[in-house]
């Protein structure tokens, strides 16, 4: 396995790793459906080794190595054509590597899943622009978000279950926006 030597700073996680590895649903927020019977003993939930991805023979990503253990964050950071999209289009499925593993948990291996299987087992991604409903509340937008029937029947009839709003209390509390869950969303500043 060859590695590309990483400036110190970049190896310590944002936030320290859940010290209950191996329940990866809680550990890393996703809630008790996303990411169910993840196999995560070993304490690592994604794990990318020698990838590698070229476009029209410029190398995108060259024998990249990236081990991001349960509940940690990382920050990706760089200059614009450094990988940073290409690294989260692997990931994500929508850029299939020319060579190496990408691993969800132990068991799941996201160079051969659909870019839908891998948002089924609990990988989102989030754009640049920001879209939120600016005149609805904080808490409104994260009602939103759910991942609930979007049908149009479905939404006149829905109706929060005490376990959905615990979930968004919860989301509220861990961004730090619980006082702000009433304000129209379009009051907040970007960065909120």
């Amino acid at each position: 396995m060859k590695t590309t030597p990483t400036p110190s700073f970049m190896l310590e996680p944002v936030l320290a790793p859940n010290s209950d590895a191996g329940t990866s649903r809680d550990a890393v927020g996703l809630g008790k459906s996303a990411g169910k019977g993840l196999n995560t003993r070993h304490g690592t939930i994604l794990t990318l080794e020698d990838i590698s991805v070229s476009f029209d023979g410029f190398k995108a990503l060259n024998d990249l190595n990236l081990y991001i253990g349960v509940g940690e964050l990382r920050c990706i950071i760089g200059p614009n054509g450094a990988g940073k999209t290409t690294l989260m289009d692997v990931i994500t499925g929508k850029t299939r590597p020319s060579h190496g593993k990408a691993w969800f948990g132990e068991t799941l291996d996201l160079t051969q899943m659909s870019e839908v299987q891998i948002a089924q087992a609990g990988i989102g991604r989030k754009f640049q622009k920001p879209t939120v409903f600016e005149a609805l509340s904080v808490f409104e937008n994260l009602e939103l978000a759910q991942k609930t029937d979007k049908s149009v029947w479905a939404s006149l009839r829905a109706r929060l279950s005490g376990e959905q709003q615990d979930r968004i209390r919860e989301v509220l509390e861990t961004i730090r926006l619980t006082t702000s869950m009433h304000r129209p969303a379009g009051l907040l500043s970007h960065g909120q």
